[in-house]
């Protein structure tokens, strides 16, 4: 059994449990076991309640609920007895939603699934993590928590997943110390430790090893910028150094704007100027094994949520000649190891792909890859299991057209968001017969939470900019 930042064990776990150890931490109960791993009420013999939807459920009018809960803790017990791989899964609540398929990617794959996380992540509702670790306030204490229970549990998992950029750029401050060495992605003692923090790094990378990628100059002023852009000519692109989900970027058609964009950055230090390039915006997907490419995906990204550089809610699959060499190329200059990503542009007027950006952190999408004929699930196992077999993708469609997907819940948000409701039609089952349907029914109570925590919570939000808006407007 795992052992983390635990204190004061209880001998009897209030859940009922037979199969389950409980503690006792900061006070409260928590189950470290089961794959529900919910706070549960110290509470005279058996009666627990859950907070289900938005009341509690008294333990006796939930049988299926219990049973469900009891069946799923015999089967993780028992597999963990048959010595499936451990692999931990670390990452804070910021990055949620490209990791919500991650758990059952990896579940599919035989692997028993570790969650290490920062307090209020969804994710921990998941019913395919086998092990909920102690929950911190934040991703500083979150590393911390992770060195000493890596110093606890040497050797034990076969594979550490580093979720999200937050914890990223965090681990790298590490760097040096042995801890970190040996699972991190890339090697700590090499130069990809800068290439993937930051995009500086990427963009010298490339220029050395040959990768198509944008004109780029490095910038510490807007006066630097105004000269570059008048010489170079508009519209160009403004980047910090680091930056995800669009959070950084900016495109500027002339001088005024590119001073606004500049503001908008909030003025940093050093950022760059990158040249414009017409075309359609795709990202790809690999499953690397120490830098040999086995399995990935393409598509073109068909619509976005937060702007028009923020992360993709609608996907179409591609296939492109050049995309195959350009994840040769960054694997060897890389030798990542992991789930990683990378933005691209086709320039459809001469055919090219250019890369943009590197993500060195699971992208949302290793789920889609069915629709390829890429099944990332059985890439991990052989993986693990040190089988090298290269899955490529093939996009086919009984219509003759590219199969596209409206991602669950990145569209929905968006549609809530920008009040768009007449695309939710795209959520009716077999509306369109070249369409992938992309939402989760296998894991209820990860759904649930999506549904009645976000979902919900963006449309109280409209709701209540609305009122206070008649209320302004009646005064």
């Amino acid at each position: 059994m795992l052992r983390g930042d635990i204190l004061n064990k209880v001998n009897v776990c209030t859940h009922g449990n037979l199969f389950c150890d409980h503690y006792q931490v900061k006070g409260k109960n928590r189950c470290a076991h089961t794959p529900w791993g919910k706070r549960a009420e110290e509470t005279v013999g058996s009666y627990i309640s859950y907070k289900f939807f938005w009341f509690k459920i008294r333990k006796t009018n939930s049988c299926i609920l219990y049973l469900h809960r009891f069946a799923g803790n015999i089967i993780n017990e028992w597999a963990m007895c048959k010595g499936k791989p451990e692999v931990l899964l670390v990452c804070s609540d910021g990055g949620y939603y490209n990791l919500l398929r991650i758990p059952c990617i990896l579940s599919k794959a035989g692997c028993n699934v570790s969650l290490l996380t920062t307090e209020n992540n969804i994710l921990i509702g998941s019913r395919f993590v086998n092990c909920l670790l102690p929950q911190t306030p934040d991703i500083p204490s979150l590393i911390l928590l992770l060195k000493a229970h890596l110093d606890e549990n040497q050797n034990h998992y076969a594979w550490i997943i580093v979720g999200d950029d937050g914890v990223l750029f965090e681990l790298i401050k590490y760097r040096g110390e042995e801890w970190v060495e040996g699972w991190f992605p890339v090697d700590m003692k090499s130069d990809a430790v800068d290439i993937i923090s930051t995009k500086e790094g990427f963009v010298r990378a490339c220029s050395v090893n040959n990768i198509p990628f944008p004109a780029s100059y490095i910038c510490d002023s807007i006066h630097s910028a105004h000269a570059i852009a008048e010489k170079a000519g508009y519209p160009v692109m403004l980047k910090t150094m680091r930056g995800s989900s669009g959070s950084g970027v900016r495109c500027a058609q002339n001088a005024h704007e590119l001073i606004n964009a500049y503001n908008s950055i909030k003025s940093p230090p050093k950022f760059i100027l990158q040249k414009f390039i017409n075309g359609l915006v795709g990202v790809t997907e690999i499953l690397m094994e120490h830098g040999t490419p086995v399995a990935w995906i393409s598509s073109y990204v068909y619509q976005t949520i937060d702007g028009r550089f923020g992360p993709s809610c609608a996907r179409q699959f591609m296939e492109h000649v050049s995309i195959e060499k350009i994840i040769l190329q960054l694997g060897k200059m890389l030798k990542f190891h992991g789930l990683c990503g990378f933005d691209w542009i086709h320039n459809q007027q001469d055919d090219s792909i250019t890369v943009l950006e590197f993500h060195a952190r699971p992208p949302p999408g290793f789920h889609l890859g069915v629709a390829c004929n890429v099944n990332f699930s059985d890439g991990i196992r052989d993986m693990l299991l040190g089988i090298r077999t290269v899955r490529k993708p093939i996009v086919s469609s009984t219509t003759g057209k590219p199969k596209r997907v409206y991602m669950f819940p990145q569209h929905v948000s968006r549609c809530i968001k920008e009040r768009d409701f007449k695309d939710l039609i795209h959520w009716i089952p077999g509306i369109k017969s070249n369409w992938y349907y992309d939402i989760f029914l296998n894991d209820p109570i990860l759904l649930k939470r999506i549904i009645f925590h976000s979902f919900f919570g963006k449309i109280k939000n409209l709701y209540q900019k609305r009122v206070t808006f008649f209320r302004i407007f009646a005064q």
